[in-house]
């Protein structure tokens, strides 16, 4: 049976909490996920779902176990996590959403401009570089921060 593409071991996150001192969110969780899964995570709020996503994408350190990816360390494999919510600023275009993101990823300024009208080229949004947030539906805001999210994690690509 081939490797599982992610690995979570035991893992073991406390939060401090005001009125009981530490609430355990979840503990001595084990999970495995092969390549080409789709997987869902269910619960009611406060279970760990996004406390779990937070700690795959390396937001978030469990107080113990391992997260591991096709045998590697959590720390070495870069990920980007999509929110229900786009992260975009209200006062930049698409193409300046997008450039921002490249800027802060440390990409030259000269590279700025093509890098962001490829990106949103590549995600179906040609000819919405001048749009702002608002006037874009909520799919095209998920992939302008879909490229936002790329810059960070990717910046040389």
């Amino acid at each position: 049976m081939p490797e599982p593409l992610l690995r979570i071991e035991n893992a073991v996150k406390r939060f401090s909490s005001p009125s009981s001192g530490r609430l355990t969110v979840f503990d001595g969780l084990n999970l495995s996920f092969a390549s080409g899964e789709f997987v869902c995570l269910l619960g009611p709020s406060g279970c760990g779902k996004s406390t779990l996503l937070n700690a795959i994408a390396g937001q978030e350190p469990l107080n113990s176990g391992t997260i591991c990816f096709a045998g590697a360390s959590a720390k070495p494999v870069r990920i980007a996590m999509v929110w229900q919510s786009d992260s975009l600023m209200p006062w930049k275009t698409a193409q300046g959403n997008v450039e921002f993101s490249l800027s802060a990823s440390g990409v030259p300024s000269n590279e700025h401009q093509p890098r962001a009208v490829r990106w949103l080229e590549a995600v179906g949004l040609a000819g919405f570089e001048k749009y702002y947030p608002a006037q874009l539906s909520a799919g095209m805001r998920q992939r302008v921060s879909l490229q936002t999210s790329r810059n960070l994690i990717f910046p040389a690509a």
